[in-house]
């Protein structure tokens, strides 16, 4: 019986799977699939660090760890919504008040007390 010939890449990849028994397992069990395994082998390659501990999740995805965010999440979490919304207004309205000194002063024919909250001579 002659042997199929498979493509080099293809080869190379049931090389990998042997090397990483996990895999098998997870594939077995339903947690992923041999399409998405050789997808993310494709894109990440043989020799990245997700392959040692690498878990999928129930939906067939890569499983995301976002410990370094636990603390940001839980001060996002604490953060009360209408007093940010309240000082993003102070500093809009700090922002229009500052555009209106800089444009009155740059406005040609306006004397120097007029309408001007800071009066500097020009040497």
């Amino acid at each position: 019986m002659a042997e199929k010939k498979l493509h080099p890449s293809v080869k190379r990849f049931k090389q990998f799977v042997k090397d990483h028994p996990h895999l098998i397992e997870q594939v077995r069990s339903g947690k992923t699939t041999w399409q998405k395994v050789y997808e993310d082998w494709t894109v990440l390659g043989e020799d990245d660090d997700f392959w040692e501990n690498a878990d999928y999740d129930q939906k067939g995805g890569k499983e995301l760890k976002l410990d370094f965010l636990q603390p940001y999440l839980e001060k996002l979490k604490k953060m009360d919504v209408d007093q940010i919304q309240g000082y993003i207004g102070k500093i809009s309205e700090t922002l229009e008040l500052i555009q209106g000194f800089l444009k009155s002063e740059g406005q040609p024919g306006q004397g120097e007390g007029k309408n001007r909250p800071f009066s500097f001579r020009k040497d």
